[in-house]
């Protein structure tokens, strides 16, 4: 089963299309879940090898229970890492960039309900490859472009880097898929591709509370 955790059902219904009717279609393959007492009733069937959880990160955030489901998310990574028939996809409306390192997706939220139809009929098919859902119903078209973009970035090795004013200026840049040397005398920080929204306020915290900069960069090229 595919359960889809989600407390913003306004927005899945209305930005997305995912109406009560729309879902009802997919009965047999997709449980919506939008309230932690229906995820805690839930559990024991949730947490089953063969499942796909797709979770929104900030489920319950600024609510009076968002430590509970954070401690949920939490034990939903647990079992990934122990389980890896267990299918675990994060998602957010402040990501921009898709990542899958073994069963662990992390998505953005356009995309995931772009490609839930795709995804759901493919896993009453029997498979469960999280590409599909990534990137819909033609996957390879998406990782062949993927394949050409890093091409691009490795050409641009050797390229000189921008020259900025030498005022403090600061380049927030990802793990994997940046141009290296992109900004001349740079300070730089890394965002992984897991950060949810409550480790980047913490970061901003660390990393603009003791220091001024000037200007601000951010690269993602995927």
């Amino acid at each position: 089963m595919i359960y889809l955790i989600d407390d913003k059902k306004k927005r899945q219904n209305n930005d997305f299309g995912w109406t009560e009717e729309k879902l009802d279609n997919y009965n047999k393959s997709i449980q919506a879940i939008y309230t932690l007492d229906k995820l805690t009733d839930l559990s024991e069937e949730i947490f089953t090898e063969g499942n796909t959880v797709i979770y929104h990160e900030s489920f319950l955030d600024n609510t009076s229970l968002s430590l509970e489901a954070v401690l949920k998310r939490d034990k939903l990574y647990e079992f990934s890492e122990k389980n890896q028939n267990f299918h675990l996809v994060i998602f957010s409306g402040s990501k921009s960039s898709r990542t899958l390192e073994k069963n662990v997706a992390h998505v953005p939220v356009s995309i995931v309900y772009q490609n839930l139809d795709v995804y759901a009929k493919e896993y009453l098919e029997g498979n469960k490859d999280l590409n599909y859902l990534m990137f819909g119903k033609n996957p390879n078209i998406e990782k062949e472009i993927e394949e050409k973009l890093d091409t691009a970035i490795d050409n641009l090795l050797d390229s000189k880097p921008a020259k900025i004013s030498n005022k403090r200026n600061l380049f927030l840049r990802p793990k994997k898929r940046y141009i290296q040397n992109s900004i001349e005398n740079v300070e730089e920080k890394t965002l992984y591709n897991d950060v949810t929204d409550e480790k980047f306020s913490l970061y901003i915290k660390e990393w603009l509370s003791e220091k001024k900069f000037v200007l601000v960069f951010s690269w993602q090229l995927w």
